[in-house]
């Protein structure tokens, strides 16, 4: 995987068969009863059609255009548990950007990015639910501010050229952001209910020149803020060296403090499930001077590919008091999007329109 500077942080004009991209955001209130995640999607490597489209065109030597399977997913959290979500896929009749900036849209759920004289970007998020089938929507208005951040260490350390030629990239554009949410949370027969609440903010985009389910192993990652502190860590492809991407950011105040490639990593205990991924237990690692463990708290998305948890995260540090606090985490098994009898139980929560 290669990482890429902020001025990539815009949708690419992708056209191999399998090629990806998102745009992801996600926050959590200071009081961690509330939490959202909001991602564009161009190319969607989690979705069973997608996935299987795409095995069958290159068997075939045909041709698909990423801009055929377009979709947008919201999810909102409280106290732990996930009390809303919504995955719609379309063609990309729907879909609108520019290609040069973080602009998008998918119905009635817009992103408009506006640079902060000071430096850094302010990012206005609309967001209308409405998809067909639904018995439930939200609207409304999502303001996230990132302030200047230095992640010029990072871009200097970039993999081999065999790995870069993979054709995965990461674009971490807004590690450390704040926001305030305001929204409408409709249900049949209970009607609309106004929620209000904000704390930090994280967005990132990836995308990639070949499937994602081609990737094998493990996609680990996770992020927490404390004070004017944020801990990334990313973990690609564990347990297939050929593959392995890894990075541990330590940043204060949108300036890079320390920070790792060559991570120690250790599960203890997952919990095993037949039909899916194995939950994590406490994920333990460390490299050049960063300590961290990292347990979940709460489960709150999981399925037969992948799982998402609200986590207590812990980071030692030389010099510096330890880091302490909730985060969001995922852990991602691209491989199992290929495996045909897997896909139908991702159809039953996606919802697709031609």
């Amino acid at each position: 995987m290669t990482i890429l500077p902020e001025s990539e942080d815009h949708f690419h004009q992708l056209s191999q068969t399998g090629a990806y991209e998102w745009s992801y955001f996600d926050g959590l209130s200071d009081d961690g009863e509330w939490g959202f995640v909001a991602i564009w999607f161009r190319g969607v490597p989690m979705s069973p059609w997608y996935s299987a489209a795409a095995d069958r065109a290159l068997r075939r030597g045909e041709a698909l255009d990423p801009l055929r399977h377009c979709a947008f997913n919201f999810s909102l959290y409280h106290r732990g548990r996930r009390i809303y979500f919504a995955l719609h896929e379309r063609g990309g009749e729907t879909f609108r950007t520019d290609y040069r900036t973080a602009d998008v849209s998918f119905g009635g759920n817009t992103l408009y990015a506006n640079a902060i004289p000071a430096g850094g970007t302010f990012y206005a998020l609309s967001v209308d639910t409405e998809f067909p089938r639904q018995a439930s929507r939200v609207v409304g208005e999502i303001a996230i501010r990132s302030e200047r951040q230095d992640l010029s260490p990072l871009l200097q350390h970039q993999p081999a050229p065999g790995i870069a030629s993979e054709g995965h990239f990461w674009i971490p554009a807004a590690l450390a952001g704040s926001f305030t949410a305001n929204l409408g949370f409709w249900r049949i027969a209970r009607g609309t209910r106004r929620i209000s609440f904000s704390g930090r903010a994280y967005h990132d985009r990836n995308f990639g020149t070949a499937p994602l389910h081609h990737l094998p192993g493990n996609w680990l990652w996770g992020r927490v803020h404390s004070g004017n502190r944020t801990f990334v860590y990313f973990d690609v492809a564990r347990g297939f060296p050929k593959h392995r991407f890894q990075r541990a950011l330590m940043l204060e105040q949108g300036k890079i403090t320390a920070a790792s490639s060559n991570l120690e990593t250790a599960q203890i205990a997952p919990t095993k499930k037949a039909w899916g991924i194995d939950h994590a237990g406490v994920l333990e690692g460390g490299g050049d001077g960063l300590e961290f463990a990292i347990a979940p708290r709460w489960r709150v998305d999981a399925g037969p590919f992948y799982h998402r948890s609200i986590q207590s995260i812990s980071v030692r540090q030389p010099g510096a008091q330890p880091l302490q606090g909730l985060g969001i985490g995922e852990v991602l098994r691209p491989s199992r999007l290929g495996i045909g009898w897997i896909r139908p139980f991702i159809k039953f929560r996606a919802k697709k329109s031609q």
